[in-house]
């Protein structure tokens, strides 16, 4: 019980909503796959429109080092988007969803990317189908 407490502080630890979003769009981004350049690039520029580039930067850091960590893409949603769901408005959560379809977009989304997604919108506390 210990060893997998410990295994999921990276995302328990997370107390930031940028990092929150980093680390989610990663882990989903990452599901079946590495990080490629590409995707880095993608995720950076959906970021930046909420961040600075310093902690655009910072939070992408945290999201590979936890998502190495929490491999499983469903663990990380369900720790980090609980910590978002109060911190964001209705708007910012559709935001956040819009976001990470840009950030990943079909092509190269994992297979279970639609179940991630509704796992997400149920985590944020948003409405049935969007």
């Amino acid at each position: 019980k210990v060893s997998k407490a410990a295994s999921l502080s990276p995302a328990s630890a997370i107390d930031d909503p940028v990092v929150a979003a980093a680390t989610i769009i990663t882990s989903i981004s990452t599901d079946e796959s590495l990080l490629s350049p590409d995707r880095e690039r993608a995720i950076r520029t959906q970021l930046q429109s909420i961040a600075d580039d310093h902690k655009v930067e910072e939070a992408l850091i945290y999201a590979k080092w936890a998502c190495n960590q929490v491999p499983e893409a469903s663990v990380v949603i369900d720790i980090a988007a609980k910590f978002l769901q109060p911190r964001l408005s209705d708007a910012e959560k559709l935001g956040f969803v819009d976001m990470i379809q840009v950030a990943i977009p079909e092509g190269i989304r994992p297979a279970a990317f639609s179940n991630l997604m509704i796992r997400l919108e149920r985590k944020l506390g948003m409405p049935g189908e969007l």
